[in-house]
């Protein structure tokens, strides 16, 4: 079983969307790193569940409508890149 790594970049951008949502409510905000979590910690058991990334050799993991989680496979390392929220500009396809 892959193990998961959270890349630094990836650690801000949750840290980054829990104060954006939380300026609104802080529940709501631990609802969705929770979300993210969970729904990442699959990628452990099953790697290849994402799409193919706008980027070579990365994928996509759609973790809810408005947050897309990019990863990387790495031998038995499952690298979580970005968190990326679908209204940010992304590069082309």
């Amino acid at each position: 079983m892959p193990l998961l790594q959270w890349k630094i970049q990836a650690t801000h951008d949750l840290i980054r969307i829990a104060r954006h949502i939380a300026k609104s409510s802080a529940a709501n905000a631990d609802r969705m790193l929770n979300l993210i979590e969970n729904k990442v910690v699959l990628l452990a058991t099953h790697p290849h569940v994402g799409r193919a990334g706008r980027q070579h050799g990365t994928y996509e993991l759609v973790v809810h409508e408005h947050y897309i989680v990019v990863y990387r496979i790495r031998q038995n390392m499952v690298e979580i890149l970005r968190v990326k929220h679908t209204a940010r500009h992304w590069p082309a396809a």
